[in-house]
This record gives C-alpha cells, structure tokens and sequence, in this order.
C-alpha cells in the first residue's frame, strides 16, 4: 500500500504544492483517528508513563522528519527516485546502530 499512498501524495501535491501543510495534515488526522478510536473502544488506550514518553520522543521526532522530508520529496522529484532513496534506509540504519551503539 505504500506505493498507492506515495502516488496519491505525488498526485494531490501536484495540485496543492504545500508539503508541510499536508505532511501536517496527515499527522494530524492519525491522532484524530486514533483518538476516535479509544473513544469508541476499538482499540484499548495504551498506558503511557512519563518514562515512556521520554523514551519514545525521539522515535517519534524523527519518525515526523522522516514523513515530512518524504512529502517535500515528493513534491520536488519523481516517486521513483524516491522510492529508489527510501529504499536504502536500511542500509544507513544498521550503518548509524552500529555507529552509535558499537
């Protein structure tokens, strides 16, 4: 399904040329999704800590980077090449965990 949602962003930013809007836009609407979600008890509201917020803060900042830095891409350049960049991220990840944890 990621290539259909990459099209579709492709598609719609050919329209509306705002990635930071719509990267927004559609972080925004994961969190009213699941908010519904809990509210409805489709799915059961996660414990949260402040411990574990601290530990996953990061994940999450670069996990909107990385969503964010796809949608600009998109918008500059063909969803092949962006396929073909996004297809090398396992490679930097096992080169920067083994940087940065030996």
């Amino acid at each position: 399904f990621n290539i259909v949602f990459n099209i579709i962003n492709k598609s719609t930013l050919n329209i509306f040329p705002k990635p930071w809007l719509l990267s927004t836009i559609q972080l925004g609407a994961g969190v009213i999704w699941m908010c519904g979600m809990w509210a409805l008890k489709l799915q059961p509201v996660p414990k949260v800590s402040k411990q574990l917020i601290i530990d996953l803060a990061p994940v999450a900042l670069f996990h909107t980077i990385a969503h964010v830095a796809a949608c600009v891409s998109f918008s500059k350049m063909a969803v092949s090449f962006t396929h073909v960049i996004k297809a090398s991220e396992p490679v930097f990840s096992v080169v920067f965990a083994s940087l940065f944890m030996g």
